[in-house]
C-alpha cells in the first residue's frame, strides 16, 4: 500500500513513539484528526490482563500504544485517523496491526480507518 507524503510523516511519529517504549513489542500511535495530531502514545508495562490474577494487574499488565494514543485525545476521536507502527531493537517497521481488544476501542471510538505497519516497508489500512 502506498502512503501519501503526510500519511508517512504521521506514520513516522507513530514509529517516534514506539521508539519510547521499553516493552518487548515496541508499539506507538498517533489519532490525527483534521489533519493535525491529537493524541499519542506508546505501549507501557508487559503481560495479558486474561493471564494475570486481579491483585497484579495494575502492576504486571500491559496498556496497549492504541488506546493511550485515544486517551490522550480525551476520546474525543471520531472521524479521525489512527496510525500504529511497531519497530524492533534495532528501529525496523514490524507487524503493528491491533489487537482484537484495541480493535473493540477503535471500532467503538468510531475512529474512520487505521493505518498500521505490516513489516519494515509495507503498511495496510483497516476501516
Amino acid at each position: 500500500m502506498k502512503l501519501s507524503r503526510r500519511e508517512t510523516s504521521f506514520l513516522s511519529v507513530a514509529k517516534y513513539f514506539a521508539e519510547k517504549s521499553q516493552s518487548r513489542q515496541r508499539h506507538g500511535a498517533v489519532v490525527v484528526k483534521g489533519g493535525r495530531v491529537v493524541g499519542t502514545g506508546y505501549n507501557k508495562d508487559k503481560n495479558s490482563p486474561l493471564g494475570v490474577s486481579p491483585e497484579h494487574i495494575k502492576t504486571h499488565c500491559s496498556r496497549h500504544a492504541e488506546v493511550e494514543a485515544i486517551r490522550d485525545a480525551g476520546f474525543s476521536v471520531e472521524g479521525g485517523i489512527l496510525y500504529v507502527a511497531r519497530v524492533n531493537r534495532q528501529g525496523l517497521g514490524r507487524n503493528s496491526k491491533p489487537c482484537k481488544y484495541c480493535q473493540a476501542v477503535i471500532s467503538a471510538t468510531k475512529i474512520k480507518r487505521v493505518i498500521y505497519t505490516e513489516g519494515e516497508d509495507n503498511v495496510n489500512i483497516l476501516t
